[in-house]
């Protein structure tokens, strides 16, 4: 297996229970902070999978850069679990394009981190991110309601 299949296959463990957690969500609940100030449920999500797309596109280009359009109009349920869907796809396929040589090479990230990481440090540290908000999103779930949650990671 290459690089990028073994990434991809340990990122997708995470990421399919973020998937599981995203498909109990009800409309009703995208809105949910446990605090003033928190990023709601779908705020949450968006963050989430859209910042991993960030930090793969980054090693594919060698730097980071602006992420391309705003915020994503959801409005319901079915139209964030379909977002999820789509960047996961997208994203999956970019982890998957990527070259050997890719997860060696520096990347510019002086925006946001100020210096230069190697490609596979920053996937770890995107991953990390993702598990992080992960977590978040069971304590979110849980507090809207949802009496059965998926494992933490899929085996």
């Amino acid at each position: 297996m290459t690089k990028a299949e073994v990434f991809a296959g340990t990122w997708m463990r995470h990421r399919g229970v973020l998937e599981e957690i995203v498909s109990k969500v009800k409309t009703e609940d995208l809105s949910f902070a446990p605090w003033d100030g928190a990023l709601t449920f779908k705020d949450l999500v968006i963050h989430t999978v859209g910042s991993a797309d960030f930090f793969v596109t980054a090693v594919k280009d060698g730097k980071t850069s602006a992420p391309a359009g705003g915020q994503p109009e959801i409005n319901d349920a079915q139209a964030l679990q379909q977002f999820v869907k789509d960047m996961t796809a997208k994203t999956k396929a970019t982890i998957l394009s990527l070259e050997e040589a890719q997860f060696e090479a520096m990347v510019d990230a002086t925006v946001p981190f100020g210096t230069h990481i190697p490609g596979s440090s920053l996937l770890h540290m995107m991953r990390d991110h993702e598990i992080h908000h992960k977590g978040q999103m069971f304590t979110y779930g849980r507090m809207v309601g949802m009496e059965t949650m998926p494992s933490f990671v899929q085996h």
